[in-house]
C-alpha cells in the first residue's frame, strides 16, 4: 500500500490543559479518578436510587450481567435460564446469541422471574419496552440521584478538558 506522506501534512493537535487547574475533589462529590468503570458500592448506589421497581431491574440487571443497553431491553421471560440468561449480541452481519451466566448467590433471575409474573408478561414480552435513550436517562438520573460521577474529555472552545458527568449505562461493562 503505497502511502502518501508527501501529500498529507500532520500538524499535531496540542492538548490545552484547563485554564485553572482542577481543585481536589471533595468527598461529597464522589468523583472516581481510578479510571472509567464503577465500584460494587456505586452500582448499588445506582440501582437503590432509581424510582420504579422495573428501573432498578434494569440497573442490577446492567450491572451483573455487562451486557449493553440494547442487549438488555430485548430480555424476555423465555430467555432466562436455570442460573443465566440468554442475551443476543450486537453484531452488524449477523444474529448471534450468548449465554451470561450470573452468580450463584445472585437473586437477579429469581426477582426477574417474579416481576414477569406481577406484570402478567408473556413468554415474548420484553421486560423493558423502552428505547435506548430512554433506558440511557434512567441509568445516568439515577446515577446524577445517587451522587455518582465520572470526569468525561471534553472539547470547549478548542480546548481539552474534563467535564464532571453523571455515570453513563456503558461503565456497568
Amino acid at each position: 500500500m503505497a502511502r502518501k506522506t508527501a501529500l498529507v501534512r500532520q500538524v499535531p493537535t496540542p492538548i490545552v490543559p484547563a485554564a485553572r487547574p482542577r481543585p481536589p475533589a471533595t468527598r461529597s462529590q464522589r468523583v472516581s479518578h481510578r479510571g472509567l468503570f464503577l465500584t460494587r458500592e456505586e452500582m448499588a448506589d445506582i440501582a437503590a436510587a432509581t424510582i420504579t421497581d422495573r428501573d432498578q431491574l434494569l440497573v442490577r440487571a446492567l450491572a451483573e450481567t455487562g451486557a449493553r443497553v440494547g442487549e438488555m431491553l430485548k430480555l424476555t421471560p423465555a430467555r432466562l435460564g436455570q442460573g443465566y440468561v440468554v442475551l443476543p449480541i450486537e453484531k452488524r452481519r449477523q444474529y448471534e446469541e450468548k449465554a451470561v451466566y450470573l452468580s450463584p448467590h445472585s437473586k437477579l433471575l429469581h426477582e426477574l422471574m417474579r416481576y414477569a409474573i406481577e406484570h402478567g408478561l408473556g413468554r415474548d414480552d420484553r421486560f423493558w419496552p423502552i428505547t435506548r435513550q430512554h433506558a440511557h436517562t434512567i441509568v445516568t438520573a439515577a446515577a446524577a440521584a445517587a451522587g455518582v460521577y465520572r470526569l468525561k474529555p471534553e472539547r470547549r472552545d478548542g480546548a481539552l478538558i474534563e467535564v464532571r458527568t453523571p455515570a453513563w449505562p456503558h461503565l456497568f461493562r
